[in-house]
């Protein structure tokens, strides 16, 4: 397993062709989706089209998978920095995810 680094740190051997960055939260249905949006508007803003940003949850226990963005949590979102995680559906955390990122 390669080690979980940050993109700029990372030797470039170690660096896919595309970088995955990896959020997780509890359910998948408010920060990690919230994270994962900001961070793909932040990459866009600097020309950045190169990395593969995606968020996973741990647990169903809040919400069922398949769920979208809490109303509570998309509210915030929107408020806070005009964006939207519109379409977004939770899903579960694997380990094979987990290997195949280079950053959590």
């Amino acid at each position: 397993m390669l080690p979980l680094c940050t993109i700029s740190c990372c030797p470039k051997r170690h660096r896919r062709a595309m970088p995955k960055i990896l959020y997780v939260c509890t359910s998948n249905t408010c920060r990690s989706p919230a994270a994962a949006t900001i961070a793909r508007a932040h990459l866009e803003t600097i020309g950045r089209t190169d990395v593969e940003i995606t968020s996973r949850g741990l647990t169903d226990r809040y919400s069922a998978w398949g769920s979208g963005p809490d109303p509570r949590a998309e509210k915030a979102l929107q408020r806070a920095t005009g964006l939207s995680s519109a379409g977004h559906a939770s899903s579960k955390l694997t380990a094979t995810e987990v290997d195949g990122c280079d950053a959590l």
